[in-house]
């Protein structure tokens, strides 16, 4: 019994490896480079770009068919904007065999390289003037990037950003593949992981990303997002979503162990700690409105025995009693910024303190930057840091769409959180002023005395800070 049905399965089997083995040498007797003028002619019209195939055309069959173009490149009016050492495409074969029809189901990217740029007339690279291929939606069901490249330039700003050592695996839900909407994201249904070695926008730059991705309905969300952060570690999630022209965001993060001196420019590190920060920030692009003019949310750092190396801060402020002739928001500028980055230290002026003060060394013991954002405008909730000797905390807005400063005060505290020393400050980020500083110059010895005759006679005061942040 086991004879008479062991043959014929060791025939089936031979079979099989037969078969196989036809399959696997079968792409060296067809040549398909004789097709590349053919090829290279029906992307470029799909795509309305010029399309070029330098390396070599071929296909595998194992473990399913794939045809496979090498060294590819495509251009748009003359300059390129993307190419790829390989391509690896997916034929459906039941399409291809009963209606013969060419549909392809997956596309595979190997160490892919991205430009996009957009010019001084706000055009972008890849725009054509018309309508690309037929505008039909490809039915993929999978999609891979190995080792790609992206950098973005704009022309106008001078903005670089760039995405190196992308790695991404995206399966696509049968009747999910529409081409509208924002990266062809209108009806698309698709998950899957991206991992990324670097990413630098706008000046923020990250390192060994990993994320899981989901698509559907216009809806993008980068979820469980893990990275690497200037020194620290970065956590949370990213939700992009569309409707017409207009964009949603929504980013929750939370940053721990950030290096302050990795984070700031090489020409400016003078701060030595580390920071812990939290975001949850939405905006929205809309009516040709900037993202900032509808950003709100909350985002905040702290951070505790940071050491700042080029100026004391306990000096300064003895010297401003005594004068008050220079801007007191040179001494706490970094903490102010802590969450806004170099939009506001642009316009400190720590040279200015060098000259009037001389360097030398702070101890913070403890800073807290908290704000809340809304229409653009962010306010301060809990601003203050506290050194050896001196709290000094900071009330106010920052107009975040026009970069100015909105109704700022600086102030030294007492024991009390009482302002003992007070500075409003007006103007843009890059170029603060404190208010009637010559006034204050003249009169400040006079209104130092009347303030302690006042303290004795009535010492009760309305408190400037009631924050975390403790007196020393």
């Amino acid at each position: 019994m086991h004879r008479k049905t062991g043959r014929p399965l060791r025939k089936w089997l031979v079979a099989l490896l037969i078969f196989a083995g036809v399959l696997a040498t079968l792409p060296a007797f067809l040549n398909l480079n004789r097709y590349r003028g053919r090829i290279e002619e029906a992307a470029s019209k799909a795509l309305n770009m010029t399309v070029r195939i330098r390396g070599g055309i071929g296909f595998s069959v194992l473990p399913f068919l794939k045809i496979n173009m090498n060294d590819v490149h495509i251009a748009n009016r003359g300059r390129e904007l993307f190419s790829a050492a390989g391509i690896s495409i997916a034929p459906d074969l039941r399409a291809l065999v009963l209606n013969k029809n060419f549909q392809v189901r997956g596309i595979a990217l190997n160490k892919p390289v991205i430009f996009i740029e957009k010019d001084r007339d706000g055009i972008y690279n890849f725009e054509t003037g018309s309508e690309a291929g037929s505008g039909q939606s490809l039915p993929l069901s999978s999609f891979s990037v190995k080792n790609g490249e992206a950098v973005y330039l704009d022309a106008m700003t001078g903005e670089r950003d760039f995405v190196k050592g992308l790695d991404a695996r995206i399966k696509i839900q049968p009747g999910g593949t529409g081409q509208k909407g924002f990266f062809f994201t209108g009806s698309l249904r698709a998950s899957g992981s991206v991992r990324l070695k670097s990413l630098q926008i706008d000046n923020v730059y990250a390192y060994d990303l990993n994320s899981g991705i989901r698509c559907e309905k216009g809806v993008i969300d980068f979820s469980q997002i893990r990275a690497g952060f200037y020194g620290g570690k970065a956590e949370g999630s990213l939700r992009i979503e569309t409707a017409g022209d207009d964009t949603r965001f929504k980013l929750e993060q939370k940053l721990s162990g950030v290096d302050l001196e990795q984070l700031l420019p090489e020409h400016e590190r003078r701060l030595r700690g580390k920071l812990d920060a939290g975001v949850d920030l939405a905006a929205e692009e809309r009516d040709g409105q900037g993202l900032s003019r509808n950003l709100r949310g909350e985002i905040s750092a702290k951070g505790k025995d940071i050491t700042i190396k080029t100026v004391d801060i306990d000096k300064v402020i003895e010297k401003y009693e005594r004068s008050q002739n220079f801007n007191l928001l040179d001494i706490g500028s970094v903490f102010v910024a802590g969450p806004f980055g170099p939009l506001l230290t642009k316009g400190y002026a720590y040279a200015d303190l060098y000259r009037q003060v001389g360097r030398g060394e702070s101890r913070i013991r403890e800073f807290v930057s908290a704000w809340r954002i809304e229409k653009g405008i962010a306010e301060a909730r809990d601003v203050a840091f506290s050194t050896r000797k001196n709290r000094v905390a900071f009330r106010g807005g920052l107009d975040l769409v026009n970069e100015r400063y909105q109704d700022f005060t600086v102030a030294v505290l007492d024991k009390k959180g009482c302002a003992r020393i007070k500075q409003e400050i007006t103007g843009p980020f890059n170029n603060p002023k404190p208010a009637g500083i010559g006034a204050k110059a003249v009169i400040a010895p006079l209104e130092s005395i009347f303030s302690k005759v006042k303290n004795l006679v009535a010492p009760s005061c309305k408190p400037f800070y009631t924050g975390s942040v403790r007196q020393p």
